[in-house]
This record gives structure tokens, sequence and C-alpha cells, in this order.
């Protein structure tokens, strides 16, 4: 079952206490092993399987209540979620509220996060920052800019990757790639947690697909080992792989640290 399918009430199935339950109910029954789609960020359609990156995580799973635990949101602003659906997840009412919730959750971060929490947050900016994050920054603000088209229709000077362009736009733009950056650690953060939670319950998988049709950003389209070696620098080096499961028709079978069961090449807008 997907993540996006769990009980909530912010209008999708979130990482934060949603998936521990489920979690909880499955070691009741005596099982170990939860397997879902990809949860990579999705464009066109909303589909999983059509994930904007191979590394970005998709950030309609982020933890509300964790966002309000941190003091990063506050209960009446997500009442609007609140209104939602339960029985099924509206992506077109869901996505511009969230969205919203999660820059103004990132703006905050300066001022409201501790030490510890800074401190780990420039842990994740050494480690994946020139690996993918900050390509994927430029890339989900230039999608934005060019009205979600896929790349090759963007203006030329993007997808032949001009070197002044885009200088100047990461200079305009600064605030809102280090928005981006802040909300892939925060969920990045809160998918350790969960991780950590399963493996104390003895679950010996969590696991996603990559679909062959993710792309990261012009220029960076690569193979087995490349995306190998580039996506083992998603997770610090303290979580350890867990992966144990079978290929799809879809794609490769992927752990979050990285490990990919066969060879496979990117694509795709």
């Amino acid at each position: 079952m997907h993540i996006t399918s769990l009980p909530g009430p912010y209008g999708i199935g979130e990482l934060g206490e949603c998936a521990r339950t489920f979690i909880d109910k499955m070691e009741s029954m005596q099982l170990s092993v939860w397997q879902f789609l990809p949860i990579g960020p999705t464009a066109y359609g909303d589909s999983p399987y059509q994930p904007l990156s191979t590394f970005a995580g998709n950030e309609m799973l982020i933890d509300i209540d964790d966002l309000i635990d941190l003091g990063l949101l506050n209960k009446s602003e997500v009442v609007e979620l609140t209104t939602l659906p339960e029985r099924f997840v509206d992506y077109g009412a869901l996505i511009p509220i969230k969205t919203r919730l999660l820059n103004l959750a990132a703006s905050r971060f300066d001022d409201v996060a501790d030490a510890t929490l800074k401190e780990d947050f420039e842990g994740f900016l050494q480690r994946n920052n020139t690996a993918w994050l900050h390509d994927y920054a430029v890339f989900r603000l230039l999608k934005t800019r060019h009205g979600e088209k896929p790349w090759p229709e963007w203006n030329p000077v993007y997808v032949h990757r001009d070197e002044a362009a885009l200088r100047d736009i990461e200079e305009v733009e600064a605030v809102q790639i280090e928005a981006t950056k802040i909300i892939q650690y925060l969920f990045f953060r809160q998918w350790w947690v969960l991780r950590d939670y399963a493996h104390a319950c003895r679950y010996s998988a969590i696991c996603r697909s990559v679909s062959h049709s993710t792309v990261q950003m012009p220029g960076q389209i690569g193979t087995c080992c490349a995306l190998t070696q580039m996506a083992s620098r998603t997770v610090s080096p303290a979580y350890h792989p867990i992966i144990s499961a079978k290929t799809g028709s879809s794609g490769a079978t992927h752990c979050m640290t990285g490990k990919i069961t066969r060879p496979m090449a990117t694509s795709g807008g």
C-alpha cells in the first residue's frame, strides 16, 4: 500500500503518526515487509510512476504535525487541509494548499529551528547539495516558471544549461531555491525517523520503485553506476541498506540508500 493511501487528517497519507500506526498494525499481524510505490515528487497526472527526480522526496508526504511540533507552522494555519476529502486524495486542492504551507514553514526555518536542527540541515546540505539537491531545486524553480512544461519545451538557454542564465536565476531566486532545499531536508528527516521506527519493529524492508521516466535536470541523465554513486549520498552514512524486494515492470527497485537491483537509464520530462 502506498503512503498516500494511509488515513490522516490532512488530505493525504504522510510520513508521521499514520505511517507508524500502520507499521504497528503490520507488526501485530506478523508482517515484516512493506513495499510501496515510488515516493519521488510527482508531476502531470500525480502518478508516482512519473517522479520528477530519482533522488528527491515527494513533499506532499511531509507530516504536518511534525512541522507544528517544530514550531514551523501552527494549528490554525493548517485548518484548510482538514477540510479536504478523507476517503481519497484531491490533488488539485491539496497541492496548492500544502505547497503554500511548506514554503511558509521553510521561510521560518532560520528563525525557529534550534541549533541541533540547523546543524543537521547543514549536514544534509554537505552530503547532497553538490550531488543532486541544488540542481533539483533549480529544476523545480524553472519547471514552475515554465508552466510545469517538460524541460525540452523550456527557454533554450535553460535547456542547454547556459551558465550565465543559470547563474542569473540562481541569484534572483535564491530564497525559493533555499526553501526547496529546506523542504527536502524536512522530508528526509521524517523518512529517517520512519526507517528507524521500522527497524525497531524488526522490519526487513521499506522500499520504493523507480520509474524509467525519471529525470533530474537537463544534462544529468545517467546510468546505473552514476545513479548509485549519487543516490548513496541521499542519506546519512549512519543509515544502512535494508531493501529486499523484487523489481517491478515499471522500473528498478531502489532503496533510499541508493541500491539499484538492475541497470536503468533515465529519460523524460
